[in-house]
């Protein structure tokens, strides 16, 4: 099983003291065969977070593939939020920012879910819609099929942000191009569970480094992929916050094309 670990919401900026070091450590520890990061690098967007969150991305246990979120695009300068919204991601993290990889068969693709108008609620844009459907659809069709992107494709009722425009509409295309599994971010709230009536297994990260908790702990994902299983595991920061420690764990399994909670 390919061993992948899920962080989002790293916000730096707004970190607390050694939270990083620990979370670093941890991350490597696990040794996974990949690392995603769900957006929301940095918290105001500014060159000094861009330059940590850059330090932090090169310790991580390779390949990294990042997505940007809304904070990674600038809050206090309009003009060139609207114009170059990704100029210092692509200065620091990557020149793509919606990044592919295939690797132990598996298929993750990135998706920019990150707005340059709509700053928190997020869109997918038609360029950024065919771009993820295409990428989604290339064979071998036999992959596990993982999408990357910040912003949820489906909310539950007590969660207090606004959800992506179209989101529903994008859900469906995105699981008929093939998308099985979607990791994302943005509400700092964990939660794994099967959207649009099973068809895709939707897996949240909290926020990883964030000081900004929504009552949960830092924390982040270990991820096992195979072609029809998915094996959770939420490690989270201790009381203390000494150290990232094995919070939960979960499985979900996929049969005739639904996922459902493993028995």
């Amino acid at each position: 099983m390919l061993r992948l670990a899920h962080l989002s919401d790293l916000h730096f900026g707004r970190v607390p003291p050694h939270v990083a070091d620990r979370l670093l450590e941890a991350v490597t520890r696990l040794a996974p065969d990949v690392t995603v990061i769900t957006g929301d690098l940095t918290q105001r967007s500014r060159s000094s977070q861009w330059r940590m969150a850059r330090a932090f991305v090169e310790k991580l246990p390779g390949p990294v593939l990042c997505v940007p979120g809304n904070h990674d695009a600038p809050l206090e300068n309009v003009a060139r939020r609207l114009l170059s919204p990704w100029r210092r991601y692509r200065r620091y993290i990557a020149l793509d920012v919606a990044p592919t990889l295939r690797m132990g068969g598996v298929r993750v693709v990135g998706a920019n879910s990150a707005s340059r108008v709509e700053w928190q609620r997020g869109r997918l844009d038609p360029g950024d819609m065919a771009r993820a459907c295409k990428a989604l659809a290339e064979p071998p069709r036999e992959d596990l099929t993982v999408l990357a992107l910040h912003h949820p494709l489906e909310q539950l009722p007590d969660d207090p942000k606004a959800p992506l425009r179209d989101a529903e509409d994008h859900a469906i295309r995105l699981a008929e191009a093939g998308a099985q599994v979607v990791l994302c971010g943005h509400m700092h709230r964990w939660r794994a569970m099967p959207i649009l009536n099973g068809r895709m297994l939707q897996i949240q990260a909290g926020t990883s480094l964030s000081s900004r908790l929504r009552g949960e702990e830092n924390d982040f994902n270990l991820l096992r992929l195979a072609r029809d299983r998915v094996e959770i595991e939420r490690h989270a920061v201790t009381v203390e916050g000494e150290a990232f420690e094995r919070y939960a764990e979960t499985a979900f399994q996929r049969r005739d094309g639904i996922w459902s909670e493993a028995d």
